[in-house]
């Protein structure tokens, strides 16, 4: 092959797309105005946050290190492994993002037409629009076709709401979580953060609660049927750790997660953002003329 035939002439290349500025302006507006149609048809989404602290502390450490070492005076030995705290904290994270627990969530509050269905947010009235094609708000009732289809699923509302709705993340520091829940409402946004803090909070008071009381059966039941002083005291001490347990369960109503920076109701919106969306539709623009004129000259030329 010649240098002639490897030679690219710009000039040449300048002076095609100088000759063509009115197809590559007509295309470049065509898309930016595809793109002012499509970021118009995009809602607002906003976003609150909150910042949590573990609430849980491993007060009974102490007293469970006593009872190891006067458990093994009396002959028994006793393994406290990973600490109640640490424990308590490894469950509530896995159980704030468990099907078993959002099930539970979105059932008390209603939550599948807003997941499934929500589509906006109408600023005036102060109320989410919906899908029609999926569910009704005026009588309450899913499209018969939507949910014959299989669309009123768990499975799928829980996807939606974990991957585009809210995020629940581990922070910078131990022990510090970050939740986010974006909506098409500012109040609904703030509404499931402080919705979703409070509920894992009873809900592991609930499961500790039911676990400190099996406990407590038991011990009083090895009690009643031991008659050595050292046991006695041992399982005494242990029913007084539980009892301690019991009562920061009834007091503490941030039992595993307190909010130090609780959510709030946003003021602006996190996305979508439109003016970025429109610079691509530009770009795209730009790329597509360019690309169409390049090619149309090249089979031409050959």
């Amino acid at each position: 092959m010649s240098n002639e035939e490897d030679y690219i002439d710009l000039k040449k290349i300048l002076n095609i797309f100088s000759q063509k500025k009115f197809f590559i302006s007509v295309s470049s507006a065509l898309f930016v105005l595809v793109g002012v149609i499509y970021a118009l048809s995009l809602p607002n989404l906003y976003k609150s946050e909150s910042l949590l602290i573990s609430s849980s502390e491993d007060t009974n450490s102490s007293v469970s290190q006593s009872v190891g070492n006067f458990a093994a005076l009396a002959g028994i030995e006793i393994s406290t492994g990973e600490s109640s705290a640490e424990r308590q904290l490894t469950i509530a994270t896995n159980t704030l993002k468990s099907r078993k627990f959002f099930r539970i969530f979105v059932d008390k509050y209603n939550l599948m037409p807003l997941i499934l269905a929500g589509k906006g947010y109408d600023s005036t009235t102060k109320q989410v629009t919906f899908n029609q094609n999926r569910y009704n708000p005026i009588t309450s009732s899913w499209a018969s076709k939507f949910q014959d289809g299989g669309g009123v699923s768990y499975e799928d509302a829980y996807d939606i709401f974990w991957s585009k709705y809210a995020s629940f993340n581990q922070g910078e520091e131990l022990n510090v979580y970050e939740l986010t829940v974006t909506y098409f409402s500012p109040e609904i946004s703030k509404e499931w953060n402080e919705l979703l803090i409070n509920e894992i909070n009873d809900y592991m008071k609930n499961e500790d609660r039911k676990l400190s009381q099996k406990l407590l059966d038991y011990y009083q039941q090895k009690l009643n049927d031991s008659t050595l002083l050292s046991i006695n005291n041992v399982i005494s001490t242990l029913m007084s750790s539980r009892l301690r347990t019991l009562a920061l369960i009834e007091s503490d109503p941030n039992y595993v997660f307190t909010p130090v920076d609780p959510a709030y109701v946003p003021e602006k919106k996190d996305s979508p953002s439109r003016s970025i969306i429109v610079l691509a539709s530009l770009f795209l623009g730009l790329i597509f003329s360019i690309a169409y004129i390049l090619l149309k000259e090249i089979f031409r030329s050959k």
